[in-house]
């Protein structure tokens, strides 16, 4: 079967109708790490002419979800839901699952996967292949660790389109228990954490990523350590915006590299009342993003932050609407 991309194998899995819109699904070989076995779904939605996929002309966004997630954080089988309201709002809407996650297929060395693996080789595999079907600029929107991957993917500069985009990350991307910070307790800590998949959400989560996550978050260690950088001198470098829906509670749950961030102005905090702030519960974050009024005040507010570059935004910090530029 000839590949869908002239990079890699890619294939069309199905190419279906769902809530009214079209929805086809792409995996993708990128072949571009250690572990060769690795494909990676991408759920493509677009409207609908006459029973035949329409074309979208606007900005590319691909939704990018956190820990022990897939597609359905965004896609929902049926009624509102944040990935449907962007589509009738003119986007071009891709979902990435992460290698072994949803649609995705059980890597060969699935107990391994990383964050770091999503960051170096899963990320930038899919800003190739959606720019290339696409014809546009990749822009991103992810979730909890998927938009910790992104900010790791944007300072370790392994975008190929050079992150031209438009960055928005959301929930809480890193650990910040105290109890996890002291050494030695990590592999515990994931082994436990693992054990309670089935309470954070649909996938399970390789210890092997957790702990990751959690060596980062002790004393003496540094963010992207595992990558060779630190994470938040990397960023503080960039000449562009990272935009970060976060009700003012949910900011100060941060890392302090994003008080800095803030602080230089890197880091545009969209303040408001319908944001994601815990990274781990399904509970918290499922009924922002299926609730009709508050998906169309997130769709609204993604949207402008697309068609103008990332150079508008509306900030809500109270519940009442203003504008900035």
């Amino acid at each position: 079967m000839k590949s869908s991309s002239r990079y890699f194998p890619a294939r069309l899995m199905s190419a279906e109708v769902q809530q009214g819109l079209a929805e086809d699904v792409y995996l993708i070989k990128p072949n571009n790490s250690p572990d060769k076995s690795v494909e990676l779904s991408l759920t493509h939605l677009s409207k609908l002419d006459d029973g035949v996929a329409e074309k979208t002309q606007g900005p590319a966004l691909v939704l990018v979800h956190g820990s022990y997630q897939n597609r359905r954080l965004w896609w929902a089988e049926s009624g509102d839901c944040l990935a449907k309201a962007l589509v009738n709002n003119g986007i071009d809407v891709w979902l990435l699952e992460f290698r072994g996650h949803g649609l995705s297929p059980i890597n060969q060395c699935y107990d391994q996967n990383t964050l770091e693996d999503y960051t170096r080789y899963d990320l930038p595999a899919v800003e190739r292949f959606v720019a290339e079907q696409s014809g546009q600029t990749v822009n991103w929107l992810g979730y909890g660790t998927g938009a910790g991957a992104l900010l790791a993917s944007v300072a370790l500069k392994s975008f190929y389109g050079g992150a031209d985009g438009v960055f928005i990350g959301a929930g809480v991307p890193f650990f910040r228990a105290k109890w996890s910070r002291i050494p030695g307790v990590s592999s515990l800590l994931a082994a436990g954490k693992a054990k309670m998949d089935l309470l954070n959400g649909p996938e399970p989560e390789p210890v092997s990523f957790l702990q990751g996550l959690v060596k980062e978050s002790q004393w003496f260690a540094r963010r992207g350590k595992s990558l060779g950088l630190d994470l938040w001198t990397e960023l503080s470098g960039l000449d562009r915006r990272i935009h970060w829906l976060a009700s003012e509670e949910g900011l100060q749950q941060l890392d302090d590299g994003f008080k800095a961030l803030q602080s230089q102005e890197i880091l545009a905090p969209m303040l408001d009342s319908v944001s994601m702030d815990d990274e781990l519960s399904q509970s918290q974050v499922l009924p922002t993003l299926t609730d009709s009024a508050k998906v169309a005040s997130l769709a609204a507010d993604i949207t402008g932050l697309l068609e103008t570059g990332g150079e508008s935004n509306r900030v809500l910090s109270t519940g009442e609407a203003s504008s900035a530029a």
